[in-house]
């Protein structure tokens, strides 16, 4: 089970995914941020309870 401290720290962690998307220039880097972000997205929904 995935305890409080750790979501904020995937939430933290996906906050700066966005923001490094935002900036990224290279397409296939681009691509794989967006993917984890789309994955670590899941997993904080998923912990939280909460339905995509």
């Amino acid at each position: 089970m995935i305890m409080k401290e750790e979501i904020a720290v995937f939430e933290h962690e996906l906050k700066k995914l966005k923001a490094e998307y935002k900036v990224c220039l290279d397409a296939p880097l681009k691509r794989k941020i967006q993917k984890d972000a789309k994955w670590l997205h899941a997993v904080i929904l998923q912990a939280s309870g909460k339905k995509a």
